[in-house]
C-alpha cells in the first residue's frame, strides 16, 4: 500500500506501474483532453501495444462537453470509453481509477501535465492487492475474496459509508473534501456531536479565496452554490463546536479519517449531484489501517497551514 501526496509523484508511479504490466491496464479518469493531457502517457500507452500484443488496455473517460477528448493518437487497439454526462456538466462518470494485474489505484488519477497540480492538493491511494483483477471487461472485482478491503462502487452507497463512519467514530472524525455543499451532511454531523459532544470534528474545505488552478473547469453554478452553502454552514458548525478549516493548498481529495485507524477514500464531494438518487457516477473504497491513517494525518498537520473559516 502506498500513498501518493501530489501529481508530480503521482505520475511517477503511474508511468512505471503501466511499464511493469504485461496483461491489462485501466485507466478511469475525468480529464483526458488537448490542454491538460501528458503525452508521454500516449506514447508509453502505445508502446506498450507494440510490446505486448495480447495486453488489454482500457481508457474510460467521464467527458466535460467542452473539452474534447485526446484521442487520435491513441493506437486503435486501445479501447476507450466515452462516458457523456446526462445532464450538462451533471451526472458525470467521475469516478478515477488505475489497474494492472499488480496494483489498483484510486483517488487523484488524473492524466494531466504536472504543472497544472501546483497548487493542488490531490491524494492517490496505490494498493498492491492482487485481490483485485479482471472478470470479464465490464466487472475488475471480484467481491467474494476482498477481505482485506471493502469497495464502495458508487455514490449512494459511498455516502452511507461515509455516514457509518461518522456515526461510528468515539474519538475523532477529520474530513477533507473540495465542497461542501449539502444540507443533510451537515445536520447528520451536528446530530453526531450532540449524541456524543467528546468527538472531535475537523472539515477541511475551500474558502472563497482558494486559488483553483483548474477553475477553467469548474462551472459557475457549482463555484457560487458552494460559496453560498459554506457561508450558510459556517455559523451553524461553529455553534456545535464543529471546526471549519481551509489551507493556503486548493484541495481536491474526498476522504475522511476516523479514530486515527478507518479511512473512507475516493471521487465522491459533498454536494447533492454527487449524493442524491446516485448522481455523479463515484467510486471509494474503505480500509481499517492505523499506520496510513497517521501517516496522513500529520502530513496534513506538517505541510498545510489551516485557518478556521
Amino acid at each position: 500500500m502506498y500513498i501518493s501526496f501530489n501529481q508530480k509523484n503521482t505520475n511517477n508511479v503511474l508511468f512505471d506501474e503501466i511499464k511493469k504490466a504485461t496483461k491489462f491496464i485501466i485507466i478511469h479518469t475525468l480529464f483526458f483532453n488537448d490542454t491538460g493531457i501528458d503525452l508521454n502517457f500516449i506514447s508509453l500507452l502505445n508502446s506498450k501495444i507494440i510490446e505486448y500484443p495480447e495486453i488489454y488496455i482500457e481508457i474510460k473517460i467521464g467527458l466535460n462537453p467542452f473539452l474534447k477528448p485526446k484521442l487520435e493518437d491513441l493506437d486503435k487497439k486501445i479501447k476507450v470509453i466515452l462516458e457523456e454526462p446526462r445532464t450538462l456538466f451533471f451526472y458525470v462518470y467521475h469516478a478515477r481509477m488505475f489497474h494492472t494485474e499488480n496494483v489498483f489505484a484510486l483517488g487523484g488519477i488524473d492524466i494531466t501535465k504536472e504543472n497544472l497540480h501546483e497548487n493542488y492538493q490531490q491524494f492517490a491511494l496505490f494498493l498492491n492487492n492482487k485481490k483485485y483483477f479482471i472478470i470479464n471487461e465490464s466487472n475488475y472485482f471480484n467481491y467474494e475474496i476482498c477481505d482485506l478491503y471493502d469497495f464502495v462502487g458508487n455514490s449512494t452507497n459511498s455516502y452511507k459509508k461515509l455516514l457509518e463512519c461518522i456515526n461510528s467514530a468515539k474519538q475523532e472524525v477529520f474530513i477533507d473534501n473540495q465542497y461542501l455543499v449539502f444540507d443533510d451532511f451537515v445536520d447528520e454531523l451536528i446530530t453526531k456531536k450532540k449524541k456524543n459532544s467528546d468527538v472531535k470534528i475537523y472539515i477541511l474545505t475551500n474558502s472563497e479565496e482558494s486559488n483553483n488552478p483548474l477553475n477553467k473547469f469548474e462551472t459557475i453554478v457549482t463555484k457560487y452554490a458552494s460559496q453560498i452553502s459554506r457561508n450558510l454552514y459556517k455559523n451553524k458548525l461553529k455553534k456545535n463546536n464543529i471546526t471549519l478549516t481551509s489551507s493556503t493548498k486548493y484541495t481536491h481529495n474526498k476522504l475522511c479519517i476516523v479514530d486515527k485507524r478507518y479511512l473512507l477514500f475516493g471521487s465522491m464531494n459533498l454536494m447533492a449531484r454527487s449524493i442524491i438518487n446516485n448522481g455523479d457516477k463515484e467510486m471509494s473504497i474503505f480500509l481499517e489501517n492505523e499506520e496510513l491513517c497517521n501517516t496522513l494525518l500529520s502530513y496534513y498537520e506538517d505541510t498545510f497551514h489551516y485557518e478556521t473559516i
